[in-house]
């Protein structure tokens, strides 16, 4: 599961065993890298960004969509519908 970092700070977390976490409002997530969409679907377009809990310098194929890590670095994330 890939969860979009959409304005890339309103995001949910995805979890190691593919369930979400419910975090408070404003939280610091060092253990997640800005990946951008290199082959996506209908949900997730070429060129989104996305955030997921891996290292940089990586290509993941996560349920056949490509994603590119973009960086690594904290990530202040305001959890909110």
């Amino acid at each position: 599961m890939i969860i979009p970092a959409r304005g890339k700070v309103l995001v949910e977390v995805y979890s190691q065993k593919h369930s979400l976490i419910h975090l408070p409002e404003t939280v610091t997530l060092p253990e997640l890298s800005v990946a951008e969409i290199v082959n996506g679907n209908g949900n997730f377009p070429k060129g989104q960004l996305v955030l997921i809990p891996t290292k940089a310098g990586l290509n993941i194929n996560e349920g056949g969509i490509i994603v590119r890590l973009v960086n690594e670095s904290d990530v202040v994330a305001e959890i909110g519908g």
